[in-house]
């Protein structure tokens, strides 16, 4: 290649428009678990007519108890490998968490809302009015309480028995086999 073929020996002068460089893109927060995904994994295990009735009559409210539930479920889940105390809204001001959860640590979240609820039902004080009432209400009331807390107790046991088997399966045990226990 010759001089000849460079421009500015040709004495020819290019009037290219000065590029600027490339701005950094805008800061976006990660898309992660949207919190929706695990409301309808929580609605679709249990039948609260009371729940549907808000969702119907108002679906803001609902959704508002629905992230009290989830915030109260989260400091539950101590294993999870996930920083799930980290979230932020999105563009269309849903809530959703920082990183993406598996389907397991989606169901354990959402296991966890189902024991929040069931105790919120369980301590719900205008049952308890009805243990006042005559013998026949008041062990009717008393029976149906009980049998909602033992409900509440053998739901808590196999949720428990998730997060343990979820801590399972992610423990290190060939690291730890050689004396490497993280620490």
């Amino acid at each position: 290649m010759g001089l000849n073929n460079i421009s500015l020996f040709n004495n020819e002068i290019e009037n290219k428009p000065v590029e600027e460089p490339d701005a950094p893109p805008e800061q976006t927060q990660p898309s992660g678990t949207n919190f929706n995904e695990i409301y309808k994994l929580f609605l679709i295990s249990l039948q609260d007519y009371e729940l549907k009735r808000l969702f119907n009559d108002n679906p803001e409210a609902a959704d508002d108890l629905l992230m009290c539930f989830l915030l109260r479920a989260i400091p539950l889940f101590i294993n999870c490998q996930k920083d799930i105390e980290q979230y932020h809204q999105n563009e269309l001001g849903e809530y959703e968490f920082n990183d993406t959860l598996t389907l397991t640590e989606k169901t354990i979240l959402s296991d966890l809302m189902v024991q929040c609820w069931l105790d919120f039902i369980i301590s719900d004080t205008t049952q308890l009015g009805g243990l006042q009432d005559t013998d026949f209400k008041r062990e009717s009331a008393s029976n149906n309480l009980k049998e909602k807390a033992n409900y509440a107790d053998r739901w808590r046991e196999k949720t428990n028995q998730k997060i343990i088997n979820y801590g399972l399966k992610n423990t290190p045990f060939a690291e730890w086999a050689v004396g490497n226990y993280g620490l």
